[in-house]
């Protein structure tokens, strides 16, 4: 059994920056630069020079520049380093020790010098600026990205004649993929091919980026041992001549490569890519060429980053139009619902989205294509546990909510921001998807081997052959500027919220005030008139009983008398109706059996009419105010009962229905009926359609009817003819 397992973390862990070990095609000597005490050496100084490393270890610099020196130079270094310990950057010099010709690199780090000589080659691309300052125009003049990129790579092969260079770009993950190639017509193509992250792992990525270009000139070439005066590494981080780690190497041999040489695309001061160059021979490039590539290296950056913006302002200045559209129009006053979607915009467009729902104040706003309401509601349930962030994102919804696989052909991804976490408010953008077939390079799991003892280790891949996965559950990445449009959009919708709150709030209390001034007015004129009327009523009282009065003055004081009782039903009325707009409603199961019973004895006894005949059918249950239901049942059966009250038999049916959703009552006649031309007239207050002097009525109680059904959010509406009677319909929702 293995004694422990071993992944891809192996590789990250992989101390590559101080391999204590530099490639054959130089020699590295390390200088402290307070003390100037040669504290490192690389110990093939000796191929180089004829001058062993440790001759020189743990000595002053000029120590190394006496052996080295000529009567022509007596000091080749010294002018160099101090310049270096001024500018702390990397600077190159052409140098001769007898008849070998260097180039030396030096740059600062961590308090030491480190000098780098490598031996100069002439016979390489003499016109090499002329050459660069020609690509750079086509590279410039060139419009679309993948065009740049394609173009780059043949400038780059044609500039240091390397069997295949790739453009590699690295993607959201972390792992690569071939965007653009130039190779030899007799290499296979690795054009799109994907490589895992693994292969260039996190810290390989760092020292990427702290140097741009970076040369294996011979995978097969033995490495050089560095010597010091310490125990302490030393960093190469900033080195030419590092030593690569032995993985990697490996890695190029299996792939049948001799000669490496990369060039870093930065986007943003973030590595976005690499120009990756193979050579199947072992090739050297000298530092001439490869500051040239790394000249050129800048320009495609630039050129790719520009681009990129280019295209990302071109997506967020579209979105941006929609989102300043819409809060425009909230600012003006139009409603949410109307601004949020209309012909010309919707809020589904502020980001890259296929669907949006919106949830705020019991009110639901959606477009696009959406989960179920179902599927929704679980989304809102596992944001409201688990986030608590007024704005959440993901690209793959299923790694953090496995039901979520269940509709990841709508929603792989999901942008929400919070309206209230406590009200379960919200604003959720979805994306589908994209299921993608990607071609690796290889199987991206890289292969473990078990050694003599047991243990694993990490190996890298030897096959390169296609190896296809399918990408599922996975969208896009939401991008920073859809993260804050989306933000910025909550921030101005609850402002236009709120401020409408706060109107409202400032109606109602004026709403209140007007009540309180109409209830104390009602009141007023309710006392005011009665008393008067009182007082002409007990006189006309009087008149009627009074005998000297012919029969033509009792009928006046009898009709004054009658007048007065109208006015007194018609001030009971209207305080009845502006009182209904004030009272709650105390919901509850109304036994309508019962009610309909105690309204049948009530009109029986009002109307007297031996002629009427009574019917009720079934009496399902309503949930209501029971006084306010009774009120509108005795209301509407009244009006049936003095409706049809000139027919024989006068026929009054009571009937109820129920499902599973809403119960339904009639109240039918066979009275005079109701022109449909007046059906929308009839609950208005004080419009009596039917103003026979036969059937009296203040046209206040169907006006009642209708405010209590509106409280009760309940519907009524007429059927019937003129002579044929009228039935008056009620739809009542049952509580869910």
């Amino acid at each position: 059994m293995p004694k422990f397992k071993v992944d891809l973390s192996n590789c990250d862990r992989e101390p590559i920056h101080i391999p204590g070990q530099v490639q054959s095609w130089g020699f590295i000597v390390v200088v402290n630069a307070t003390s100037n005490i040669i504290n490192y050496v690389s110990s093939n100084i000796l191929d180089h020079l004829n001058v062993t490393a440790g001759s020189i270890l743990g000595q002053s610099l000029a120590t190394f520049e006496q052996k080295i020196s000529s009567k022509e130079n007596p000091n080749p270094l010294a002018a160099f380093v101090e310049s270096a310990k001024r500018k702390q950057e990397s600077e190159s010099y052409q140098i001769y020790f007898e008849e070998q010709r260097f180039d030396l690199i030096i740059h600062c780090h961590s308090q030491q010098i480190y000098l780098e000589f490598e031996l100069r080659i002439e016979s390489e691309v003499p016109d090499i600026h002329n050459q660069i300052g020609r690509h750079v125009s086509a590279i410039l003049a060139t419009s679309n990205l993948p065009d740049i990129l394609s173009r780059a790579a043949s400038i780059v092969k044609q500039l240091i004649g390397y069997d295949r260079v790739m453009i590699y770009k690295f993607m959201e993950d972390a792992h690569g993929k071939v965007v653009a190639e130039a190779r030899n017509e007799d290499l296979e193509p690795f054009l799109d091919l994907h490589y895992p992250a693994s292969d260039i792992p996190a810290q390989a990525r760092l020292l990427y980026k702290a140097n741009k270009v970076r040369l294996i000139a011979d995978v097969y070439s033995s490495t050089s041992a560095i010597l010091a005066l310490t125990d302490n590494p030393v960093d190469l981080t900033h080195s030419v001549l590092r030593a690569v780690s032995p993985i990697h190497i490996q890695y190029l041999k299996n792939m049948g490569v001799a000669s490496s040489f990369s060039i870093s695309l930065m986007c943003k001061g973030e590595l976005w890519g690499l120009i990756a160059c193979h050579n199947y021979t072992p090739k050297f490039i000298s530092h001439r060429v490869r500051e040239g590539a790394r000249l050129l290296g800048q320009i495609i950056s630039s050129s790719v980053e520009f681009k990129e913006e280019e295209i990302v302002n071109a997506d967020q200045k579209k979105h941006k139009a929609v989102f300043e559209k819409i809060i425009s129009e909230l600012r003006l006053g139009v409603d949410i619902k109307d601004a949020v979607l209309n012909p010309s915009v919707s809020f589904l467009h502020i980001v890259k989205a296929t669907g949006v729902f919106m949830r705020y104040e019991g009110k639901v706003i959606k477009d696009g294509i959406i989960p179920s309401a179902d599927q929704i509601e679980k989304i809102i349930e596992w944001v409201s546990e688990k986030q608590d962030e007024s704005l959440f994102h993901t690209n793959k919804l299923v790694d953090i909510m496995p039901s979520a696989s269940e509709f990841a052909n709508i929603a792989s991804g999901i942008l929400v921001c919070t309206i209230s976490r406590e009200l379960k408010e919200y604003i959720i953008w979805f994306r589908p998807e994209y299921a993608e077939s990607i071609t690796w390079a290889g199987n991206p799991d890289k292969p473990v081997e078990v050694d003599e003892n047991g243990e694993q280790k990490i190996s890298p891949r030897k096959s390169f052959e296609s190896f296809k996965t399918i990408v599922q559950h996975t969208t896009e990445r939401w991008k920073v500027y859809e993260q804050n449009l989306a933000e910025r959009f909550k921030e101005e919708l609850l402002y236009i919220i709120n401020k409408k709150a706060s109107e409202i709030r400032v109606l109602n209390e004026k709403l209140k005030e007007a009540y309180d001034e109409l209830e104390t007015f009602s009141s007023t004129i309710s006392h005011d008139l009665k008393t008067p009327l009182t007082v002409i009523k007990s006189y006309a009282q009087l008149l009627e009983r009074n005998k000297s009065l012919d029969d033509d003055g009792k009928n006046f004081a009898a009709r004054i008398s009658f007048g007065i009782t109208r006015m007194n039903t018609l001030i009971a009325e209207v305080l009845d109706y502006s009182k209904v707009g004030r009272s709650e409603i105390n919901f509850q199961p109304i036994d309508m059996s019962s009610l309909l019973h105690t309204i049948k004895n009530e009109v029986a006894t009002a109307f007297n009419n031996p002629n009427m005949v009574f019917n009720v059918g079934g009496t399902p249950v309503v949930y209501g105010d029971q006084t306010m239901i009774y009120q509108v049942f005795l209301n509407l059966i009244s009006n049936a009962v003095k409706y049809s009250r000139l027919s024989n038999p006068s026929i009054i049916t009571i009937e109820g229905s129920e499902n599973e959703y809403e119960v339904v009552y009639k109240v039918q006649d066979n009275g005079i009926g109701i022109d449909p031309k007046h059906y929308n007239k009839v609950f208005e207050l004080f419009k009596r359609v039917n103003v026979k002097t036969d059937y009296e009525g203040t046209g206040v109680g169907l006006a009642i009817v209708k405010r209590i059904l509106e409280k009760h959010k309940a519907n009524i509406w007429i059927d019937g003819r003129p002579g044929v009677g009228s039935i008056f319909w009620i739809k009542f929702r049952k509580p869910q």
